[in-house]
């Protein structure tokens, strides 16, 4: 009984830790977004310091039913979002030989980037524990999941698609102007 306790806790800190790893990584990409968007770093500041606070407080104050709305509503408009990207840009010649895992030399460190923002193994977790919590039963955990990976694996798609029409050297220049500008 002892030793099956402190595995259960030592899960559990892996779980917390990862979570909370994983958040930092969230909260990381929505700044470099916001910077890419938003000039003034005083905004910028304020939207960096009001993310915290206000997702406490979705989830404090929330439920299950809005918060899950809210979500599959960024969701939509991410799909849109990229596919609207596409849309403009077209997709690469080249697109179907980049499906052949290959990673260039000096890339790796981009490669676990985009592996990591776009794998998301915490949808079987927190899609079959929204439904236990909601009273579903086990069909409903398993749609619950399918939706959550289909969504995912859409956007994942749609991220590639618009990153492999993003120019490392374009890419280089807008992160050494936003240097210059700060």
């Amino acid at each position: 009984r002892g030793a099956l306790a402190v595995l259960r806790h030592a899960i559990l800190a892996f779980v917390v830790i990862g979570s909370f790893a994983y958040e930092c990584n969230n909260f990381a990409g929505v700044m470099a977004s916001v910077e890419m968007v938003v000039t003034d770093s005083g905004t910028r500041y304020l939207i960096n310091a009001l993310l915290g606070p206000g997702c406490y407080l979705m989830l404090a104050y929330g439920n299950v039913d809005r918060i899950s709305m809210l979500l599959s509503v960024v969701v939509l408009q991410m799909i849109i979002c990229f596919a609207a990207i596409i849309g403009g840009t077209g997709v690469s010649s080249s697109f179907a030989r980049g499906l052949v895992p290959t990673i260039p030399e000096g890339a790796g460190e981009m490669a676990l980037g985009v592996m990591g923002t776009t794998a998301v193994p915490l949808n079987v977790l927190l899609a079959s524990s929204v439904v236990r919590d909601a009273g579903g039963g086990l069909g409903a955990m398993r749609r619950g999941i399918a939706v959550a990976s289909l969504l995912s694996a859409i956007i994942s798609v749609l991220i590639q698609i618009v990153g492999d029409r993003a120019s490392p050297r374009a890419e280089a220049e807008a992160v050494a102007a936003g240097l210059a500008a700060d």
